[in-house]
C-alpha cells in the first residue's frame, strides 16, 4: 500500500492514499500502525517542524519504504530541537531515503540527533537501510556520555524482557555535516565479554561527513562491521576537552575499515584519523588514506587491564594505508606522532603503509604509552613501511614504555635518495586509486 504525506497541499481528514488526497502532517503518519509492505511517499519541497516516528506492527515479514515523490528539494524534516527529527524505536525492515534532515534547538547539553535508531526488548532488528539522506545542522550536546548526539546513531540498550541487536543495518551514500557531537555513531548495552550481544552486519558506506563536532564514524559492539569508502572532512571541530578520532571501533571484532579518505581532524585529544580502540579484536585497516590531521596517523590503544568485561586490544592490522603531513609533533608526551600505541595491546600489525611529511620537524615515528595500571604494548610488529621524510633525524622512536615492539625492515627515503621521486609517485598513484574509489560513490 502506497501512503502519501504534503506538508504545503496535504489535508489529515483525507484518506492519504494518493498525490491528491495525501495527509498533511506526520502526526498524522505517526499515528497510523503500518503493517508492512507499505511504502511512505513524501512530497518534495515539503518541510515539517515535528518528529517522524513510524508506528509498525511487531510481526510482519515485509518492508516499509520512507522515500521522496514528485519534483523539487527533498523533503525536509525538521526536528526543532526533539531527541531525534526521525526516530525509529523498535523497528525493522525498514528504508529511510532520500530525505533531508535538520534539528536545531536551544544551545546547551541536549541531546539531540539527525537519525536515531534505537532497540529495546525488542530482540534482532533485520534489514535496516539508511540511504542518499542530507542530515546537516544537528546541534547536540558536545559531551560523549550525555545522550546520543550525531547525525546519525543506533542504540540497543538493555531491557527487561529481552535482548536487543541489530541485524543488517546499513548506512550508506548519506551526507551529513555540522552535526554534533559526532557523525555517524553507534552504542549498546551488551558490548561486556561478560554480558556479550553484538550487532552484525553492520555497514557504512559511501558517506560524505564535514565539520564534525567530535568523532567521525565509529561502530560500538559490534562483529563483522564494514566501513568503507567513506569521506570525512573535518572532525573534532568543536570538541574541546574531549578525545575524538575519524574513524574508530569500540568493543568489536572483526571490523574492516577500507578504502576511506579522512583529513582534518583538529587538536590532539586524540586527533588521529584511524583508530584501533578499546576492548577490539580482528580489526583491520586497509587502503585507507589520511592527510593534514593534528593528532597523527594511527591510534592503537586500550586504557585498562583484561577483565571479565575486556579482553585488550587483539591482533589489529594496519597495512597499506596512505598518511600524509599528519601530526603536529609535542615531543613532551608523544602527541601528535605518526603511531601511538597506548595500554594493553597484543599482537598489532603496522605493515605495508606509507608515511610522507614535507616538513623538517622532528616527529615521533612511533611513540608508546605504558603502564603496569593500563598495561603495555606487547608483540607489535611495525616493519616493511616507508617513510618519506627530507632528513634522516628528522624521524624518532620511543618504546621504552612497550613490553616487546619490533621496528624492522622499514623503506626510509630521503630528500638525498636518488629512489625518493619513484617513493613519491608510488605514493601518488596509490592515492588516487583510494580517492577514485570514494568519490565514484
Amino acid at each position: 500500500m502506497k501512503l502519501y504525506v504534503d506538508a504545503l497541499n496535504g489535508d489529515d481528514a483525507a484518506d492519504g492514499r494518493s498525490e491528491a488526497t495525501a495527509w498533511q502532517s506526520l502526526a498524522k503518519l505517526n499515528s497510523t500502525e503500518l503493517r508492512g509492505g507499505e511504502q511512505i511517499n513524501l512530497a518534495r519541497d515539503s518541510v515539517w517542524t515535528e518528529q517522524l516516528k513510524p508506528l509498525a506492527a511487531r510481526t510482519r515479514s515485509s518492508r516499509i519504504e520512507i522515500l521522496p515523490y514528485g519534483s523539487g528539494n527533498k523533503p525536509i524534516i525538521d526536528g526543532v530541537g526533539s531527541d531525534a527529527a526521525i526516530l525509529l524505536h523498535n523497528i525493522d525492515r525498514i528504508t529511510v531515503r532520500g530525505l533531508g534532515v535538520r534539528n536545531i534547538g536551544p544551545s546547551g547539553n541536549s541531546p539531540r540527533s539527525g537519525i536515531l535508531l534505537t532497540l529495546s526488548d525488542f530482540g534482532t532488528a533485520r534489514d535496516i537501510e539508511i540511504i542518499d539522506n542530507e542530515i546537516e545542522q544537528v546541534n547536540g550536546s558536545l559531551q560523549r556520555f550525555n545522550g546520543l548526539n550525531a547525525g546519525i546513531a543506533y542504540y540497543n540498550k538493555s531491557g527487561t524482557s529481552r535482548v536487543s541487536a541489530f541485524a543488517g543495518l546499513k548506512i550508506r551514500k548519506n551526507k551529513i555535516i555540522g552535526t554534533d557531537r559526532d557523525g555517524i555513531k553507534g552504542r549498546s548495552d551488551y558490548w561486556q565479554r561478560n554480558n556479550w550481544y553484538p550487532n552484525t552486519g553492520v555497514e557504512i558506506s559511501d558517506n560524505y561527513l564535514e565539520d564534525i563536532a567530535g568523532d567521525g564514524i565509529v561502530t560500538y559492539g559490534c562483529i563483522g562491521a564494514v566501513i568503507e569508502r567513506n569521506r570525512i572532512n573535518g572532525a573534532r571541530t568543536r570538541v574541546v576537552d574531549e578525545t575524538a578520532v575519524g574513524i574508530w571501533p569500540w568493543s568489536c571484532d572483526d571490523t574492516i575499515v577500507r578504502f576511506n579518505e579522512v583529513s582534518g581532524v583538529t587538536g590532539q585529544l586524540d586527533g588521529q584519523p584511524i583508530d584501533a580502540d578499546y576492548n577490539c579484536i580482528n580489526t583491520i585497516f586497509e587502503d585507507n588514506y589520511t592527510h593534514d590531521n593534528d593528532g597523527g596517523f594511527i591510534l592503537i590503544t586500550n586504557a585498562y587491564l583484561p577483565n571479565d568485561e575486556n579482553v585488550g586490544n587483539q591482533s589489529a592490522i594496519f597495512r597499506r594505508n596512505i598518511s600524509v603531513n599528519d601530526g603536529i609533533p609535542n615531543n613532551v608526551d608523544g602527541k601528535g606522532s605518526s603511531i601511538i600505541l597506548s595500554g594493553q595491546i597484543d599482537g598489532a600489525s603496522i605493515i605495508d603503509n606509507i608515511i610522507y611529511r614535507d616538513t623538517n620537524e622532528a616527529i615521533h615515528i612511533v611513540f608508546v604509552w605504558g603502564t603496569e595500571e593500563i598495561g603495555r604494548a606487547t608483540n607489535v610488529r611495525v616493519s616493511d613501511n616507508t617513510i618519506i621524510f627530507n632528513d634522516a633525524n628528522i624521524g624518532q622512536y620511543d618504546t621504552a614504555r612497550a613490553n616487546s615492539v619490533v621496528i624492522e625492515d622499514n623503506n626510509y627515503v630521503y630528500a638525498s635518495d636518488p629512489n625518493r621521486a619513484t617513493a613519491l609517485q608510488l605514493m601518488n598513484t596509490q592515492i588516487e586509486l583510494i580517492q577514485a574509489l570514494v568519490a565514484s560513490n
